[in-house]
């Protein structure tokens, strides 16, 4: 299979000061997927390279460290005491309840939307509108069983081009759509990602192999909020598409996305890493103009929230549509492992 060269469409990127057309931030509420929601039972881990630690029993720990000096021996004794449950998520502390929760930071979210908006606006007529990065061009298809063979399978009618490099303004101040939304190197973002927060999370743990770790049980929810300036209203509805949105018969619907570790293998016999993106409102700030009778000012939520959720999408494919093509990865991936 020989990958076909294409151009990467390119602009100078806007003012990072202005707020025009629309400025504002979305509630969001990450799910980690569970039968009644997609059809498919996962788990979620989204790694941090920390281990929890537990306490065998407390009240003999206490009592040795009450009766004896530090030493070799003592150390010794309180390691006993203790045992690695595996990797954990980071723990913070939650703002709006004041409790110590699993965290997913926004950075995480940040890559899982741009990676996923970036591999479903595919070349068209010989010209991609974004870059892919990281750029590791291709000779062809990697083989079955080698690195990355399951990711290009899945996203295969989009990185089956070889595209010019990636964006970066500190050599060149032109880029391409998503970069000039989501930053590149010398570019910052348009779109800000805040930490989300579990509120409602449910732990256990895996293992197979050396591998051990705490994930996130089906049902869970992390909540947090993305918000933005200066987007058009297509630019917003972009945005939507890397969370899974999409329209059928013209009504909102959202697709499973792949996240966190171990997503196409899975871990101990689970599936891994399918969750849903749910925008739970809308808000404008008060300083914008607006665009498309969506009004500075404003929250939307209910069947507000959805009326400008479709005119956004709208947008989006009419700017882009032919450079769109959405798949459902989750199903994908159960394919490409299905004929392994």
């Amino acid at each position: 299979m020989s990958l076909q060269q294409v151009k990467v469409r390119r602009s100078p990127y806007r003012d990072r000061r202005e707020f025009q057309p629309i400025e504002g931030y979305m509630s969001v509420e990450l799910e980690v997927c569970g039968p009644s929601t997609c059809g498919v039972e996962s788990y979620l881990f989204v790694g941090s390279g920390e281990e929890k630690i537990l306490i065998r029993d407390r009240g003999e720990l206490k009592r040795q460290l009450a009766a004896r000096e530090l030493s070799d021996g003592l150390i010794q004794s309180i390691a006993k005491e203790l045992v690695s449950e595996g990797e954990s998520f980071q723990r913070a502390r939650d703002p709006e309840t004041q409790m110590v929760v699993p965290v997913i930071f926004g950075s995480s979210v940040k890559g899982n939307i741009k990676s996923r908006l970036q591999l479903t606006l595919r070349p068209s007529q010989g010209t991609a509108v974004t870059c892919i990065f990281p750029y590791r061009p291709l000779k062809g298809a990697p083989p079955v069983g080698t690195h990355g063979w399951r990711h290009f399978r899945i996203w295969q009618n989009s990185l089956a081009y070889t595209r010019e490099g990636v964006c970066n303004a500190t050599n060149s101040p032109e880029v391409c759509v998503v970069c000039d939304l989501l930053g590149a190197p010398g570019l910052s973002s348009l779109v800000s990602f805040g930490t989300f927060y579990g509120r409602g999370v449910s732990t256990t743990e895996l293992s197979e192999g050396a591998v051990r770790l705490v994930a996130a049980t089906p049902g869970s929810r992390f909540t947090g909020s993305i918000s933005f300036r200066g987007l058009k209203l297509s630019e917003v509805g972009l945005l939507l598409i890397g969370m899974g949105y999409t329209l059928k018969g013209g009504k909102i619907d959202k697709m499973p996305v792949l996240f966190g570790s171990h997503k196409y293998r899975g871990l101990g016999g689970k599936v891994m890493g399918r969750v849903v993106y749910n925008v739970r409102d809308i808000s404008t700030s008060s300083r914008c103009r607006g665009e498309y009778d969506v009004n500075p000012g404003r929250k939307y939520d209910g069947g507000g929230l959805d009326d400008v959720l479709t005119k956004a999408l709208n947008r989006a494919y009419e700017e882009y549509g032919q450079y769109i093509e959405q798949i459902d990865e989750s199903r994908a991936a159960e394919e490409v492992m299905r004929h392994v």
